[in-house]
């Protein structure tokens, strides 16, 4: 069981219809299964997901689609709590990132699909304008570091090879790196630690 003292790894929403409300957690410092950690407030899929340390965020979604925005502590077991709603609009399948004061979800579907909206993690209410991608996308990957989220790929209607990145602590667009994923895909995985991102999977 997952007793040990570390780092919670955490998911929610997705799934089939009826039960994509659940919100499970694992210990990443030990092995097994992962346990029930609450409810989202609602059943969903296809959210962007951000946290600090303490809070964990999760924006938007499909089924049906929606602008909400749910938040959990961490460190407790418990349901998720309303926080805001996403301002420029239903953006599902968009790509979340975070430092420990702001979380960003940028592109997606059913909105701005070039738009990137934050909140302050520590403070309930509505995402507020970031500033834009550097292009239009959906079901791309994201990841990031202490001070830069780096978003990649998607599908805009074809599948992208693009890679921006944005500076957490300032407002602003994005730029482009002016490099490339290897291949135009979408649906990614993404992770990163204080150095390095890494994009994996995804349809090409």
């Amino acid at each position: 069981s997952n007793t040990g003292v570390g780092v919670r790894g955490i998911r929610g929403g997705g799934g089939t219809p009826g039960s994509n409300d659940n919100i499970d957690f694992l210990t990443i410092s030990t092995l097994g299964n992962s346990q029930d950690f609450g409810d989202l407030t609602a059943s969903g899929k296809a959210q962007s997901g951000a946290a600090s340390r303490t809070r964990g965020l999760f924006a938007a979604g499909d089924s049906p689609n929606t602008n909400r925005i749910d938040f959990i502590t961490i460190a407790s077991t418990g349901n998720a709590q309303d926080f805001g709603d996403v301002a420029s609009g239903a953006q599902r399948h968009a790509n979340g990132m975070a430092d420990q004061t702001r979380a960003l979800f940028a592109g997606g579907y059913g909105g701005d699909n070039d738009a990137i909206d934050y909140v302050t993690i520590a403070q309930t209410g509505n995402t507020v304008d970031f500033g834009d991608l550097s292009y239009s996308m959906t079901n791309g990957g994201s990841c990031a570091s202490s001070t830069r989220g780096v978003v990649a790929g998607g599908q805009n209607p074809g599948f992208v090879n693009n890679i921006d990145h944005i500076t957490i602590s300032t407002t602003g667009s994005a730029v482009d790196r002016g490099g490339d994923l290897t291949v135009a895909r979408r649906s990614m995985g993404g992770a990163s630690n204080s150095t390095r991102g890494i994009f994996f999977g995804g349809q090409s």
